[in-house]
């Protein structure tokens, strides 16, 4: 089927959901208050559990040494993104992510749109809840 000339929108909701299968992993996102200068206070009972990735990002660049090119690898921050159609609210500064295969906890740093069917978000790690 060529996305041209069809739904456009809807192929690309069927790739984020292939993405999801070969690279998801089950998450809790809870959603959080957040306060300036106080931690954000994260609202329990209005946690979901969904299918996300996260993941490192990298970027290739390269950079002139005399007459040499050489390549340079540079990773940046964590990155968690999810189906715009799989999220039952808006993601915000301060939300919290569990993962639950392990309980590794990420807080969101900030968010933003690929523009057509996923929501990227920057995370930074918060550590594991203690037993």
């Amino acid at each position: 089927m060529s996305f041209v000339n069809g739904n456009w929108r809807a192929g690309m909701a069927r790739v984020s959901q292939s993405i999801n299968d070969a690279f998801g992993e089950l998450v809790e996102l809870t959603p959080c208050h957040a306060r300036p200068n106080y931690p954000a206070e994260p609202y329990a009972d209005k946690a979901v559990t969904l299918c996300g990735v996260i993941a490192q990002k990298s970027h290739l660049g390269f950079e002139m040494a005399g007459s040499r090119l050489n390549a340079r690898v540079e990773t940046a921050p964590l990155c968690a993104s999810f189906s715009r159609l799989d999220l039952p609210f808006a993601i915000h500064h301060g939300d919290r992510i569990v993962r639950r295969c392990d309980g590794q906890m990420y807080e969101v740093s900030s968010v933003s749109d690929d523009g057509v069917s996923r929501v990227e978000c920057e995370i930074r790690c918060l550590g594991k809840p203690q037993p």
